[in-house]
């Protein structure tokens, strides 16, 4: 009976850290998931096979780590010709959440960890 009892709790503790280091940044802090964001249309587990890309013109940077899709939709707003974006989740603790804005809307594909986001 205490086998059992130890593997039980031993279970719920595998899956309530599983559960938290989906949702926690390589530097410990909360980030937030890709979710629907107000004004874009959510396509999820996608990303654009060519990609036109806007570059950031103060670093040059075409991608760029992010802590939220909403940080991405607010870059997204100060260009004119932000068309929409990818969010990319990190696929380890190691790594940070990605943001790459679009300046059109290309082909599409199935994508691990990757969600375009169009403006409406």
């Amino acid at each position: 009976m205490t086998r059992h009892i130890l593997a039980i709790a031993f279970c719920a503790f595998g899956f309530a850290f599983a559960a938290n280091a989906q949702v926690t940044a390589p530097d410990g802090e909360d980030y937030a998931p890709a979710d629907e964001i107000a004004n874009y249309q959510w396509l999820p587990g996608v990303t654009a096979v060519e990609v036109t890309e806007i570059t950031v013109l103060r670093d040059g940077a075409e991608t760029w780590a992010v802590s939220s899709p909403m940080d991405c939709s607010i870059a997204c707003l100060v260009f004119a010709d932000c068309q929409g974006f990818i969010f990319s989740e990190p696929l380890l603790l190691t790594e940070d959440p990605q943001c790459r804005m679009l300046s059109e809307i290309p082909a599409l594909t199935n994508a691990r960890g990757q969600h375009v986001y169009i403006k409406e």
